[in-house]
């Protein structure tokens, strides 16, 4: 497994930021929700789309197995489900103004 790399640069007078897939993996899950909503407010998405982009980011829960023991159960406030559709396009609406 590789390390999550970043890398920038400066070319005609804009900063390129290259980034691995693990890195872009990692900002999505630690991009909390409100953030997410925010900036799609901001981007001028209508705010019927904006609260459906909400409920498809609420209500999940995570739970973590170690040997025999399960932790109780937390709800989930950052990341979008891995594999959606709409991910990608969270991404990039979080990254637009980079």
């Amino acid at each position: 497994m590789s390390a999550a790399t970043a890398d920038a640069s400066c070319r005609n007078g804009y900063t390129l930021i290259l980034l691995s897939a693990e890195a872009c993996l990692m900002i999505g899950c630690l991009v909390p929700h409100d953030w997410l909503l925010t900036k799609t407010v901001t981007l001028g998405v209508p705010l019927r789309v904006v609260l459906w982009i909400r409920k498809f980011l609420g209500g999940h829960t995570q739970t973590v197995r170690v040997g025999g023991q399960l932790s109780e159960e937390v709800r989930v406030t950052s990341g979008v489900p891995q594999g959606s559709v709409l991910g990608p396009l969270l991404f990039l609406a979080y990254i637009n103004d980079i």
